[in-house]
């Protein structure tokens, strides 16, 4: 199974529009993603609410989530989005409960596989053990977290893995 998200009206930023039983199928040669070249999905619904303020930033108060089928024809992947030929949404799904402290904690946790500058960890550490929560702090390493993990080719399993084992409390 894939996941798609949506605007509320069912349409995507290059303007497809997305409903229960809806295929498209990309024609365009090449298979660049953030292109028009393919259309995006994820492998997993709360890697796509994770990544979606830096990849489509739909409304998440208003966004859907749909499950959809690939058909086989994944001619692209950076580790957190996917990119195929033919899509079809097959039905409309809640929005997992994936609470934006939650999201935070993933980020800090991947960068913390990655980044060794010590005044990050600190406050990494700080963060995590309820030390430093400030909004100023959190919003600074946070932001910088994720675009240092997903700038460093982190691989999906290690994303998928990070993000379930916060969900479940470590």
């Amino acid at each position: 199974m894939k996941y798609k998200l949506t605007k509320k009206d069912g349409k995507t930023h290059g303007g497809m529009k997305w409903g229960v039983g809806v295929t498209h199928t990309i024609r365009r040669k090449g298979n660049v993603l953030c292109s028009g070249e393919v259309i995006h999905n994820y492998d997993d619904p709360y890697l796509a609410i994770l990544m979606n303020p830096i990849q489509g930033n739909f409304n998440e108060a208003t966004m859907l989530l749909w499950e959809g089928d690939d058909h086989g024809t994944q001619v692209a992947t950076d580790g957190t989005k996917n990119g195929c030929k033919r899509f079809t949404t097959l039905s409309q799904i809640p929005l997992p409960d994936f609470p934006l402290e939650k999201r935070v904690e993933v980020a800090i946790h991947l960068a913390l596989q990655l980044y060794p500058d010590k005044a990050f960890r600190k406050w990494a550490m700080d963060w995590l053990d309820g030390k430093d929560r400030t909004a100023e702090s959190a919003a600074w390493y946070a932001s910088f977290a994720a675009w240092y993990a997903s700038s460093a080719g982190l691989g999906e399993g290690i994303l998928l893995e990070t993000i379930y084992a916060v969900m479940e409390g470590l």
